[in-house]
């Protein structure tokens, strides 16, 4: 919604409703919008989407698309983790309603020991796609950060326990 919104944060609710609809084949309550309006003004806010046409057989229904997965973050969570404990945790949990899907929530530390989330993502399940594909480029991007000696790769005890 932000890319819409452009410098104008006065723009109405109806105004913003058309261009999402047309971009996305979907079509947003007016309470949804305006939920959404004051939180998507927030300036260098990272979020991606990524969707894709429905394939019925062969054949690719254009006029459909396919939810697969919204990542999101915000300046102050950003600017936050700077001062977080080098120790980050990963986890899900499960959305029970109409779409259903699961969220997955990135959290660190900061010295106080207080929980800070710092990044999310939702997933329309939590699979190998889901984690491990996306967490795996994000750590051997050359340019992120996550490289040793400031970042290491470990698993979680409870999920091998489970496999």
């Amino acid at each position: 919604m932000k890319e819409y919104l452009g410098a104008d944060t006065a723009v109405t609710i109806k105004v913003l409703q058309q261009p999402i609809e047309a971009t996305y084949r979907f079509r947003l309550s007016y309470r949804k919008v305006w939920m959404a309006k004051p939180k998507s003004t927030m300036e260098r806010t990272i979020a991606l989407l990524k969707t894709s046409p429905i394939r019925v057989g062969d054949q690719v229904d254009e006029s459909t698309m396919y939810f697969h997965h919204l990542f999101w973050t915000s300046p102050p969570c950003i600017k936050a983790f700077r001062h977080c404990k080098p120790l980050d945790s990963i986890d899900g949990t499960h959305l029970y309603s109409k779409y259903g899907g699961t969220l997955l929530l990135a959290i660190a530390q900061d010295e106080n020991s207080n929980i800070l989330s710092i990044a999310f993502a939702l997933v329309e399940r939590e699979n190998a796609e889901s984690w491990h594909n996306g967490i795996k480029a994000a750590l051997e991007a050359p340019d992120s950060g996550w490289l040793p000696p400031h970042a290491y790769r470990d698993f979680c005890i409870r999920h091998v326990v489970a496999s």
